[in-house]
């Protein structure tokens, strides 16, 4: 009986199987894994606008912070439009000084001759009283002399003649005084329109006068600072900590608006990308720790499941076991733990089981902070979305303001709320006394001396107004039991704007876009934490003011100056944050970042205390916490030492998160 041997094709077959299958062992390493690869953010910057480069400070491999310059581009043209616009700003602001001083003449000469109309009313009026006072007083001397030679008349010791002289005498006088009420009104009318109009206060008149010349100047401001922060991205500064991947273009190359010049991958933030089969990805939930294993087993880390993609896709071809067969799996979007040891690019395997003594990724958005006790009673009279709170000893309660109070016509309401050291609200609000109404409150602090500081965002309204409700700066004291009396308050934006010219306040970025949602009062400055604008490099900016005490009781200009900048990224895409709220203990700075626009997603940060002082370098903030899929808007400390977050939930139930101190930032 003969034995067939196995044919050529069968060999080639077998080495293909086994070819494939050791393949997909390297691509693989835990069959019971899905492959997966790295993704590192890779920031390329470019040029705001066509033109040429004039330098580039950095090589590749060499590591940079955020805020660093990496290249500088030729802005001679742009430069030149600066100048234009600084000339026709300064023609505008001369303009409307012009008009406002002609107009002030004009409404000083209105009142001067408005004031001798009254002189001329109130005399008329007085003379007019007067003549109706005496016809009054003759009008009774004559009928009792009437009543008098009557009866001389009938008793014919006098004659009908006299008699009939008085008589019409008497009725020119009741003529006379059926006249005069009518001239006293008209004079007394006249002089009160024109007592009205000499009490009309004379900024009002003229500021609707000068609208359209402001509107110029505003426009003009406008343009001013877009060009200015054109300017500034002619400075090309890495976006975040990092590494320059690849230099594009050397001094002297041309290039064309967005086209990229340097190439900085962050450092210290990374994705992964897993592709598991249909019935496998039902085994993976969004929030869960997976293990992440290097191809070559070098890498081991952890990652947590942020996303699990809705439908099959098509695999990269680094992950095909044959070149010419695509593979498809359903993708899983993994965050890795901060700092792990990956590559962009590199191939990995994902699973389940968690590697023996990996560190533990942070929590899951949803199952980060806990609900706070909100009673009905409190929701059926007002919104309550915390932005910002501060824990008072006083009265052993967090205070925390909202950005939304009242409901109906009953809206902004100037309400604080008062919250337990265990999460429950208090059913009541507490009105702050004197404050008036107000919209968007934003930031709440306490200085040394014990009062209490409240900030408005200073924003425009979603119908782009920015109402003196929304501007507020004030001071309260602690009046007793559950009290809060306002003692000084200014409109902070308008106050600004008037004490800084127009590159002073883009510099600042006190625009259009301000958004201001931290506050921190110490012994001899506020300090304004901006959600936005951030700068051209996208970092945060912490603003000092000065003299806030003489600004709210003496109506002295405000001094505000740049106190520091902050690279924030947020979210799992790390993009530039803003900052929501910050708060200081001891020597170490607190705050929370959030994007000013995209999904929730937020952070927590420490600093040195320092960061905030005049002249101090400014390191890298190191994070606390991440807080993907929610907004951190509020950071206070608890009465056992604890950092407490609370979040903006929209209209989900309102959450807080209590961490334990961080370590003293390095």
């Amino acid at each position: 009986m003969s034995v067939r041997r196995p044919s050529l094709a069968t060999f080639i077959w077998a080495a293909t199987a086994a070819g494939a299958a050791l393949l997909y062992m390297r691509v693989s390493p835990d069959h019971a894994a899905i492959p997966g690869l790295v993704e590192v953010p890779r920031n390329a910057l470019g040029a705001p606008t066509a033109g040429r480069v004039r330098g580039v400070v950095v090589t590749p491999g060499q590591r940079v912070s955020a805020g660093d310059v990496l290249a500088t581009l030729e802005a001679d043209a742009l430069d030149a439009d600066l100048a234009v616009a600084r000339g026709e700003l300064a023609e505008a602001v001369a303009a409307a000084d012009a008009a406002a001083a002609e107009l002030n003449l004009a409404q000083r000469d209105r009142k001067r001759g408005i004031a001798t109309e009254l002189a001329r009313a109130q005399a008329a009026l007085a003379a007019a009283r007067s003549e109706q006072a005496a016809a009054t007083a003759e009008s009774r001397v004559l009928v009792e002399q009437l009543e008098r030679f009557d009866a001389a008349a009938r008793a014919r010791l006098a004659e009908a003649g006299q008699v009939g002289e008085l008589r019409a005498r008497a009725e020119s006088l009741d003529g006379a005084r059926a006249f005069q009420p009518e001239v006293v009104r008209a004079w007394s009318s006249l002089t009160t329109e024109a007592t009205g109009a000499l009490a009309e206060p004379e900024d009002e008149a003229i500021t609707r006068q000068l609208a359209p010349t402001r509107a110029l100047v505003e426009t003009r401001t406008a343009r001013l600072a877009a060009l200015l922060e054109t300017r500034d991205r002619m400075t090309l500064r890495a976006p975040a900590d990092g590494v320059v991947a690849r230099v594009l273009k050397q001094a002297g190359d041309p290039v064309v608006a967005a086209e990229p010049v340097v190439q900085v991958v962050a450092r210290g933030r990374a994705t992964a990308v897993a592709y598991a089969p249909e019935q496998a990805a039902r085994h993976f939930t969004v929030g869960q720790t997976v293990s992440v294993v290097g191809r070559d087993r070098t890498l081991a880390t952890q990652g947590v499941v942020e996303a699990v993609g809705p439908e099959i896709a098509e695999q990269p071809t680094a992950l095909w076991l044959n070149p010419q067969r695509p593979r498809y799996g359903r993708p899983v979007y993994i965050r890795l733990q901060d700092n792990a040891p990956v590559l962009s690019a590199e191939v990995v395997s994902v699973s389940l089981e968690s590697p023996a003594g990996g560190a533990v990724a942070a929590p899951a958005a949803q199952e980060q902070g806990t609900p706070l006790q909100v009673p009905a009673a409190l929701t059926e009279r007002s919104a309550f979305e915390v932005s910002g709170g501060v824990w008072l000893d006083a009265w052993q309660r967090y205070v925390v303001v909202s950005d939304d109070t009242g409901r109906g016509d009953a809206d902004a309401q100037p309400w604080v709320f008062t919250v337990s050291a265990d999460g429950v609200v208090d059913p009541a609000p507490l009105q702050v006394e004197g404050l008036g109404p107000t919209s968007d409150l934003e930031a709440i602090s306490q200085g040394h001396d014990g009062r209490i500081w409240l900030l408005c965002s200073q924003s425009v309204s979603r119908k782009g107004n920015r109402p003196e409700k929304r501007q507020r700066l004030a001071v309260a004291e602690v009046a007793g039991p559950m009290q809060l009396r306002v003692v000084a308050q200014a409109p902070l934006f308008d106050r600004v704007s008037a004490a800084l010219g127009p590159e002073a306040r883009a510099e600042l970025g006190w625009t259009d876009r301000l958004d201001i949602e931290g506050l921190v009062a110490t012994t001899d400055a506020l300090y304004l934490a901006l959600k936005a604008p951030n700068d051209a490099a996208g970092r945060a900016r912490v603003l000092r003011l000065k003299n806030a005490d003489a600004v709210l009781t003496q109506g002295a200009a405000p001094v505000v100056e740049a106190a520091a900048r902050f690279a924030l990224p947020t979210g799992p895409a790390g993009a530039p944050g803003g900052i929501s709220d910050l708060a200081v203990r001891g020597d170490t700075l607190y705050l929370t970042s959030t994007l000013e626009a995209g999904p929730d997603a937020g952070a927590l940060w420490t600093l040195p205390r320092a960061a905030l002082e005049a002249g101090a370098s400014v390191p890298t903030p190191t994070l606390v916490q991440r807080f993907d899929g929610l907004k951190p808007e509020a950071v206070a400390f608890a009465p056992d030492g604890a950092v407490v977050v609370f979040f903006d939930t929209g209209d989900r139930p309102a959450r807080w998160a209590r961490l334990p101190a961080p370590q003293r930032a390095p």
